[in-house]
């Protein structure tokens, strides 16, 4: 799933993981002060209609990047900037590969990194987002 394809390579390029400093989620993220600030979410987005003839399909997704809270951190906005332009980085135009046995034509960021504000508990949130091809599963 695109999701969990997308996740494995993040962790791969030691971006985010499930465990380490700069937590991952998929599919959502929670706003809670019960979790880690600084997170890496993958989110479906909707994305275009697959290529015809061609069995490929063109899912969407954006990746939301949370830093510390900026009242606590005075680098909570630049760390978690960075960390959007790891992410974008790492995926743009990204193609001609297999993610976790799917076959990816190519990925491409549909824009730079970009502030969208900050949650309730004053921590910064960036925004990228990706259209992929891939393979039809």
């Amino acid at each position: 799933m695109l999701l969990d394809e997308i996740g494995a390579r993040l962790a791969a390029e030691s971006i985010a993981t499930t465990a380490g400093e700069w937590r991952l989620h998929l599919g959502m993220l929670r706003d809670s002060t019960a979790l880690p600030h600084t997170a890496v979410a993958i989110i479906e987005t909707p994305g275009a209609a697959p290529v015809d003839p061609v069995d490929y399909g063109q899912p969407g997704f954006q990746v939301l990047v949370r830093g510390e809270p900026m009242n606590t951190s005075t680098g909570a906005y630049t760390d978690a900037r960075q960390k959007a332009e790891d992410v974008r980085q790492a995926l743009h135009l990204r193609g001609n590969e297999a993610l976790s046995g799917t076959a990816y034509a190519v990925i491409r960021a549909e824009q730079e990194p970009f502030f969208g504000g900050e949650d309730a508990n004053l921590r910064p949130l960036f925004i990228v987002n990706f259209r992929a091809i891939r393979q039809s599963t």
